[in-house]
Formats: structure tokens, C-alpha cells, sequence
């Protein structure tokens, strides 16, 4: 993973949030609240044509209503306008997308199908994709809480010296829930706690917490296919 890819992936200057809102019983009003009550120093930009501000930030309809650079997206509109949003973001130049939108490969044989066609889309464009149906993505120092994960409902998180990927969200909420419960894994440093799958073209390689993450855990559901892998990356 190169460098301008990891600091956009776990240490983004502007995270714009597609779909973004004002309803805080709704998951998908939690990024923007996370982001801001666990030390987000960076710009947040919600997108959402139906809103002039959300919690105090002002919103835009578009991503090519935004007048300034955008580092990471995180998209929550429903599996049918995700294309559309993916496409802005080409647009846009963002280099990495985070997909919280379900509806797809999970589905079945049709929503693998809308999935590819998403691939497509962001290799064209030269999207790094993290998703669909990705719950997001926490990096505790520098801080970027940019997840629905319910357990960030939680004050603080201190930094430590584990890295975390794992296939399933929940089992993500389970490991910082318990963990802190037992005075473990609440001590981290770097970007050390990353969650969601990377689907077709999504980040691999060693993680970039440097010395910071002294220890990884990956928790893995499911390995493609060789066959599977060469198609995600238009191989024979």
C-alpha cells in the first residue's frame, strides 16, 4: 500500500458522508457524530440534496457541489443509487470509497452482478473501493471513527499496539466491547483498528501503522477462489 493511499484510507484530510443524516436514531447519522466525538481533526462534508446543514455542518447535494478536494467517501445510500454515487466520486478524483450500502454479492447471483458492475466502475475511475456492505473503518491515532458500528456510542477508545481486520463487523464490536470490558485491546496507537471487507481492488498489503501496531488480528469468513480472485482483478 502506498503512502498517498494509506493517508487517505486511515488518515483522510475530508471525509465526505453520501447520504449523510440529521436523525440521530438512524445508522446513518453515526459517522458524522463518531467522527467529531472521537477527535476527528479534518474536514466533514455531508452530502445530502435534501439538507442545507447537518449537526452544524454545512451539506452540500453533490460531491461536485463540494469546492474543495475530497480524500475518502463514505457512501449509505440504498444498493440502487450507489452506482450513481460511486460515479461522483470518479468524478471527483476521490480516491478512496467506502461502500456501507448492502444489497449486493451477499444476495446473491443478481447482486453479484450489480457488485461487478460496480468494480467496473471504480477501476476506471481509479477508485480504491472498501466494500459493499462494509460497516467503515476506525483508526485510533490519528483518529478517524468513520463506522456505524454501534460500540463507538462508547466515550473514548485509548490508542494501543493491535491492528484489527476482519471480514464481520460484528465481530469487531465484540473484540472492543469485551475488550475494554477486560482492560485489553484499549491501548492502541497508529491506525490500529480497521474493519470492513475489501472488495475487488480494495487495500492490501502490510498495514500502515508503522511501529505503532505492534500486533495484527485478521478475522477471515471467506477466501476467494483463484479463479474468483483473477476475475475481481480482470485476469483470465
Amino acid at each position: 500500500m502506498n503512502t498517498q493511499l494509506a493517508h487517505a484510507l486511515f488518515a483522510p484530510k475530508s471525509v465526505a458522508l453520501i447520504g449523510a443524516s440529521g436523525d440521530e436514531k438512524k445508522n446513518t447519522s453515526r459517522p458524522q457524530r463518531y467522527l467529531r466525538k472521537h477527535g476527528y481533526t479534518g474536514r466533514i462534508i455531508p452530502v445530502n440534496p435534501g439538507r442545507a446543514e447537518i449537526f452544524g455542518e454545512k451539506a452540500y447535494p453533490d460531491l461536485q457541489s463540494v469546492p474543495d478536494a475530497i480524500d475518502h467517501a463514505f457512501i449509505m445510500v440504498p444498493a440502487n443509487a450507489v452506482g450513481a454515487a460511486l460515479e461522483q466520486c470518479v468524478a471527483k478524483q476521490v480516491p478512496v470509497a467506502t461502500i456501507y450500502s448492502d444489497g449486493f454479492a451477499e444476495t446473491g447471483e443478481a447482486g453479484r452482478r450489480k457488485q461487478e458492475e460496480l468494480l467496473k466502475i471504480a477501476r476506471a475511475g481509479g477508485v480504491r473501493v472498501l466494500g459493499p456492505n462494509c460497516i467503515g473503518i476506525l483508526s485510533i491515532q490519528p483518529s478517524l471513527a468513520l463506522s456505524v458500528i454501534a460500540v463507538l456510542e462508547m466515550d473514548s477508545i485509548k490508542p494501543g499496539p493491535f491492528a484489527i481486520v476482519s471480514q464481520s463487523g460484528s465481530m469487531i464490536g465484540g473484540l472492543l466491547s469485551r475488550g475494554i470490558g477486560r482492560g485489553e485491546y484499549t491501548h492502541r496507537a497508529g491506525p490500529s483498528v480497521r474493519a470492513g471487507p475489501a472488495s475487488g481492488g480494495g487495500p492490501a498489503g502490510p498495514l500502515p501503522g508503522g511501529p505503532a501496531s505492534h500486533r495484527a488480528q485478521w478475522f477471515v469468513r471467506a477466501v476467494p477462489s483463484p479463479a474468483t480472485s483473477r476475475r475481481d482483478r480482470g485476469q483470465p
